[in-house]
């Protein structure tokens, strides 16, 4: 079975009210994210892990599975690994479904029916997993001012010839269950990438992501 699983937090640290504030029309990033889910149209179940009683009622409206998730496993202090861990063993599924974990921090992004389709072909190649990336093309210096992806000087190289690198965005994981608990992760030991655009890629993170994400999203995806 294909299943998406949306992890959201009643409390953001850095974005007041960040998930369930109007966004779009008077919609929240999470009735967006769940929209979006609907109407790809390859889920056989849409399930919201939450501390939040509202994330709960705006499951219900939609017709998705609430699994109320512990405090503990709601904070920026329990590991990541564990949160992942926690959700995933509590979804009552098979080791074989696969889990599409979707942020509602990344509203651009809606290519979840493209993005098993070809995960399910790359795990016919061996691949275990699947992770959504956009391309860094920069000059990157590490925290003593050193290049790391080029020289200085004469061997100077320009951005179109440098080595390539990957962003991990957030926008979307795919992994089977199995694959999940056995390494109490989202990225298996072969990942597959999903490249993005640098629209889609946009990850929500602070005040001023909000507000470049509402302008974008008006401008490129009105319709939901």
């Amino acid at each position: 079975m294909n299943i998406a699983i949306i992890p959201v937090k009643h409390k953001s640290e850095r974005v007041k009210n960040k998930n369930f504030r109007p966004f779009y029309e008077n919609l929240s990033l999470l009735e967006i994210k769940i929209k979006q889910l609907l109407s790809n149209k390859i889920f056989d179940k849409i399930i919201v892990s939450s501390n939040s009683k509202l994330a709960e009622k705006l499951s219900k409206e939609y017709g998705c599975k609430f699994i109320l998730r512990e405090d503990k496993y709601s904070n920026n202090v329990t590991s990541w690994s564990e949160v992942i861990t926690n959700v995933v063993a509590n979804a009552n599924l098979k080791n074989n479904d696969i889990v599409s974990w979707c942020h509602v921090t990344s509203p651009l992004f809606d290519e979840y029916k493209k993005a098993i389709i070809k995960f399910k072909k790359s795990k016919k190649k061996g691949f275990d997993s699947l992770v959504t990336v956009n391309k860094f093309n920069g000059f990157l210096l590490n925290e003593n001012l050193y290049p790391v992806n080029y020289n200085w000087g004469k061997w100077h190289t320009y951005s179109q010839n440098l080595p390539k690198y990957f962003n991990v965005n957030g926008a979307l994981f795919i992994a089977s269950v199995s694959t999940i608990l056995e390494l109490n992760y989202l990225i298996g030991k072969k990942p597959e990438k999903y490249l993005c655009s640098d629209y889609t890629s946009i990850d929500i993170d602070n005040e001023i992501d909000f507000e470049i994400a509402k302008i974008v999203f008006k401008k490129k995806l009105k319709k939901i």
